[in-house]
């Protein structure tokens, strides 16, 4: 995670474009990891509809470049016999 100083540092540099990027690559970052805390609080209590419900929901190319993420999903549509 950056520090204010070197948040202060970078905009004050004229470099706030590169600190967009960095921002938004870390939000993104912690989207990935409470969806994988998500799918795996799912798989352990057995909710599979839901693991499926959710990735339905996310974007397909994202789901595909996670191989947690689409190894519970995958494992979900096993599991309730390909009902999606």
């Amino acid at each position: 995670m950056l520090s204010l100083a070197v948040c202060v540092s970078v905009l004050s540099a004229g470099h706030e474009a590169d600190l967009r990027e960095d921002v938004l690559a870390a939000l993104e970052a912690g989207k990935r990891q409470g969806e994988r805390a998500g799918f795996k609080h799912c798989w352990q209590n057995r909710d599979y509809r839901t693991i499926i419900a959710v990735a339905q929901r996310i974007p397909e190319d994202v789901l595909q470049e996670d191989p947690k993420l689409l190894m519970w999903y995958d494992q979900a549509v096993t599991r309730t016999g390909g009902e999606q």
